[in-house]
C-alpha cells in the first residue's frame, strides 16, 4: 500500500515538470533564440606596415694614411668632437728595406748639403773681397738653399720613421677628425696594428663617427608593396623602445634597385626622423614604419570573422522574422580585421553569430 501511495506521489511530480516545460516552450515559441551582433560605424584605413631601423643620416670613417701601430687614443667611444681635433696618435713602423731608402736619401743629401754649404762658404767671401761676380755668388748662393731643404726634408722623413717627431716635420702621425659627431666606434684599440689608405687599399678606420642630430629610419619594402608608395607620403614611425614613441614624417627616399632577401625582392626606403631632446638615445633602435594607402570614416563595417565565403561571392547570415536567410555583400576596403560593407546590408540588421 506504501509502495503504491510513493509510485503515485513520483507520478504526479513527473506530469508537473512536464507541464512546466510544456509551458516554457510555448512561452518561448516566436521569439529570438539566434545570437547575434549589429554592424558598427567606423574608420577603416588600410596600411601597410614596413620594419627598419633608426641610424644617423651621415656616418663617417676616420682612417689613417700611414701604417704603423696605435699608439695613443685620445677620445672614448660616446664623446662628442669637433672638427679638427685629435683622435688617436698612431706609431709609424717601416719595413727595413724602406728605412734603409730613407738613411740613403739622408745620407746622400746631407753630403750635398755639407759640400754646397762649405761651396758658398768660400764663394761668400770671395764675393766679399769682389774676387768673383755677382752671379757666381748667386749660383752658389742657390745650390746651398736647395741642397738645404732637400737635407731638411730628408732628415724629417728619417726622423718620422723613427718614430722621432718635431713640431715643425710636415709629416704627422697624429690623426684628426674630418667632421663634428659623437664617437660611435673605436675598432682599433691601443697596440693594433693599422693599414695605411691607399689606391689598392680602404685601410683600417680608426673611428666612426655621426651627427646624431640628423638621423634616419631605414627599411625595406617587399617588391608586392613597392607599386603602392611614392616619395612625399606621410609615414609614421613607432619606436617601440622608447614606449612606442611615434614621430610623424614623410618618405624621403626610395631605391630604384631591389635586391634578394630569403628569396624576395626587397627595396630600401628612408624617411628622416628629429626628436629634440633623444639624439643621444636613437642610433641604432628598432622601428616600424606605417604607411595609411586609403582611409574611410564613418562607413558600415564588419569582421570579416562572420563572413560566409561561396565561389566568387561572399555572403552574411542575417535573421529575418526569426529566420536565418544569407545576404550577398559587396566588401569594400579592409583592415585585416574589418571590413567596409559597400551594398547588401543595412544598419541595425542583425547578423547571425554561429557559437
Amino acid at each position: 500500500m506504501m509502495t503504491k501511495k510513493v509510485t503515485v506521489f513520483l507520478g504526479c511530480i513527473v506530469l508537473v515538470l512536464i507541464i512546466l516545460v510544456v509551458v516554457k516552450s510555448l512561452k518561448n515559441k516566436g521569439k529570438n533564440q539566434y545570437k547575434t551582433i549589429t554592424p558598427t560605424v567606423r574608420t577603416i584605413e588600410r596600411k601597410i606596415i614596413f620594419p627598419g631601423m633608426i641610424v644617423p643620416s651621415k656616418e663617417i670613417e676616420i682612417k689613417s694614411t700611414i701604417s704603423g701601430v696605435m699608439e695613443q687614443l685620445y677620445v672614448r667611444v660616446g664623446d662628442h668632437i669637433a672638427k679638427g681635433q685629435a683622435i688617436a696618435q698612431i706609431k709609424f713602423v717601416s719595413e727595413p728595406k724602406e728605412y734603409q731608402s730613407y738613411l740613403r736619401r739622408f745620407q746622400i743629401a746631407e753630403a750635398q748639403y755639407e759640400n754646397s754649404k762649405n761651396n758658398f762658404e768660400r764663394n761668400e767671401i770671395l764675393y766679399g773681397k769682389k774676387v768673383i761676380a755677382k752671379a757666381d755668388y748667386e749660383v752658389a748662393l742657390t745650390n746651398y738653399l736647395t741642397t738645404k731643404a732637400e737635407h731638411d726634408a730628408a732628415l724629417k722623413e728619417l726622423q718620422f720613421v723613427e718614430g722621432i717627431q718635431t713640431e715643425a716635420s710636415g709629416i704627422s702621425n697624429i690623426i684628426y677628425s674630418t667632421d663634428d659627431g659623437a664617437v660611435l666606434e673605436l675598432p682599433i684599440k691601443e697596440g693594433g696594428s693599422i693599414m695605411a689608405r691607399g689606391a689598392f687599399s680602404e685601410g683600417s678606420p680608426i673611428a666612426k663617427i655621426a651627427n646624431l642630430d640628423m638621423l634616419l629610419f631605414k627599411g625595406m619594402v617587399n617588391e608586392a608593396d613597392i607599386r603602392k608608395i611614392k616619395i612625399g607620403m606621410p609615414v609614421k614611425i613607432i619606436i617601440g623602445a622608447l614606449n612606442n614613441l611615434e614621430v610623424n614624417t614623410k618618405l624621403s627616399l626610395i631605391s630604384p634597385k631591389g635586391a634578394f632577401r630569403d628569396g624576395i625582392a626587397k627595396f630600401d626606403i628612408e624617411a628622416d626622423v628629429i626628436i629634440a631632446g633623444q639624439e643621444s638615445m636613437l642610433a641604432g633602435f628598432s622601428a616600424n614604419a606605417e604607411i595609411v594607402l586609403e582611409r574611410k570614416d564613418s562607413i558600415l563595417s564588419l569582421e570579416e570573422k562572420y563572413f560566409i565565403f561561396r565561389n566568387d561571392s561572399i555572403f552574411v547570415e542575417i535573421v529575418d522574422n526569426h529566420q536565418l536567410k544569407q545576404v550577398k555583400i559587396i566588401p569594400g576596403i579592409s583592415d585585416g580585421i574589418h571590413t567596409e560593407i559597400v551594398s547588401g546590408l543595412e544598419f541595425p540588421s542583425q547578423v547571425h553569430v554561429k557559437e
